[in-house]
């Protein structure tokens, strides 16, 4: 009798080990491939954005004007050219690792904030299962970037971004003036 009890305890302890072993393998097998497909999917949307918003300001900053001849909830996409980027209407399809994607970008407020100097744009990034949109708000207003430099010397960086983008260094911070603009003691 004793030997039967045994042996069932020992059938039973093997039942639940292959469980164990069988949901952690259905896991492995269905659970973390979607998950690596979403992990690769953001990494996408995430890279096309950036790239989008970057290229975006740089032309808001080198001719906002062209901005204002695109028309509201009209789908646009960057074209590359032999001198940079052009703006075309429509959406950007193309294939990666056998799957469709898309990316695009509308003016949805053409004067956010009834400020015309202001205007909101929406980048969109479609994915296999997903359409993703990152908001993005383009300027032609004056900017100011304060760099120091080396600060053992106080040496300080003045950058002025402008729709001309122009660059300003100093090398010492005593009784700057630049136009009456900035003043660093």
């Amino acid at each position: 009798m004793k030997n039967k009890g045994q042996f069932l305890v020992e059938v039973l302890i093997t039942i639940v080990i292959l469980i164990i072993l069988t949901v952690t393998l259905f896991y492995v097998f269905s659970v973390l491939p979607r998950a690596i497909r979403y992990s690769e999917d953001s990494l996408i949307v995430f890279n096309l954005s950036n790239n989008y918003i970057n290229i975006l300001n740089g032309i808001s900053r080198k001719n906002f004007q062209a901005l204002d001849m695109l028309s509201k909830d009209t789908d646009y996409y960057l074209a590359a050219t032999s001198s940079g980027y052009e703006i075309k209407e429509g959406r950007n399809y193309f294939s990666y690792i056998g799957e469709n994607y898309a990316v695009w970008f509308r003016v949805v407020d053409p004067i956010f904030e009834n400020d015309p100097a202001k205007k909101l744009i929406e980048i969109y990034v479609q994915t296999p299962s997903y359409i993703y949109s990152s908001p993005l708000i383009l300027t032609n207003l004056r900017e100011f970037v304060f760099l120091q430099d080396e600060w053992s010397e106080a040496t300080t960086s003045i950058i002025t971004v402008t729709p001309t983008t122009t660059i300003k260094q100093f090398s010492t911070s005593s009784n700057l003036s630049t136009n009456g603009e900035v003043y660093l003691p």
